[in-house]
């Protein structure tokens, strides 16, 4: 239970990301256009199946996300300012996945490129990351078990998030030619959720847009309706009105997320917190194979490839 507040405190808590963004997957960034002439809702047969897609083009999309490494930036606004917009933390990381994870590399900190000295340190602990992939002991088969571990619970949070809520058709919307599903994700009143992770299912209703033709998440808005309590509300809670967005785009048969944002407040035992974080992705690259991409990561300490701009 204590590790769950962890986590929703955390500055770049993935698995608060991955509570919200489970109940957001399933269902871009879209302006309000104009519906489409003589388009007909959808029946609740159809919308059923279109979910279905998008469920399991949903599990592609999360494999698949461990084969790209992106430029990350991470944005947290200060909660204590008169202006909402100021910049408490600005950092824009590589983020590299591999076996037993990823590793991030710092390009750059409040508008200042890393010093090319530190970068090399990063790069330094990535071969390490990669050596290890290819020579695993049994420290590294654990590390990986454990990420395996964490991809499956992952699937089975999206499994439960389509169970969960009680999906309504709002329309459509029209931009630049593509349309796109406009739908509310209501609690279930009769969802038995099996961990608390899926009992946060509960608590919050999602609007979420779903490209029509691809069958694909495009973005989703969720909003906590309930206070979240743990431990009873002891060990603390998530307050009602917190926001969680999620966006998604198009990278080659895939789709993956170029925006989280995190509105929340809570208290953690007698301590309150706020967090008002914006994590953007752009630049995926495909991940070549660990002794490929070894190679590339030795050329680039020796100086034969420059840090990729921030």
């Amino acid at each position: 239970m204590e590790a769950g507040l962890e986590a929703m405190e955390s500055r770049h808590a993935y698995p608060l990301a991955a509570m919200l963004a489970a109940a957001a997957a399933l269902l871009i960034l879209i302006a309000p256009g104009a519906a489409p002439q003589d388009a007909a809702p959808l029946s609740p047969q159809q919308l059923a199946a279109l979910l279905d897609r998008v469920t399991a083009n949903q599990h592609r999309n999360d494999e698949a996300l461990d084969r790209y490494e992106r430029i990350e930036r991470y944005l947290a606004l200060r909660s204590d300012s008169s202006d909402p917009a100021a910049v408490k933390e600005d950092r824009t990381y590589r983020v590299v996945p591999h076996a037993a994870g990823s590793t991030r590399l710092l390009l750059e900190d409040q508008g200042k490129r890393t010093p090319p000295e530190v970068y090399r340190q990063s790069l330094a602990v990535l071969e390490t990351e990669l050596v290890r992939s290819l020579n695993p002991d049994a420290r590294q088969r654990t590390r990986v078990e454990r990420r395996e571990k964490r991809a499956r619970e992952s699937y089975e949070t999206v499994e439960a998030a389509r169970r969960a809520f009680r999906a309504t058709f709002l329309g459509r919307e029209v931009r630049n030619g593509r349309v796109f599903v406009k739908v509310q994700l209501d609690p279930r009143p009769d969802f038995k959720p099996a961990n608390r992770t899926t009992a946060a299912f509960q608590h919050v209703r999602v609007i979420a847009w779903i490209d029509e033709a691809a069958a694909q998440l495009a973005r989703a808005e969720a909003e906590i309706m309930r206070d979240i309590s743990f431990g009873g509300g002891v060990l603390g809670k998530v307050y009602r009105g917190g926001r969680f967005v999620l966006e998604q785009a198009p990278v080659d048969d895939v789709w993956l997320p170029t925006c989280y944002q995190f509105d929340i407040r809570g208290r953690r035992f007698l301590f309150g917190f706020q967090v008002h974080d914006r994590i953007e992705a752009r630049d995926y690259r495909p991940v070549p194979p660990p002794q490929q991409m070894l190679a590339l990561v030795r050329q680039e300490m020796n100086g034969g490839r420059p840090a990729p701009d921030p």
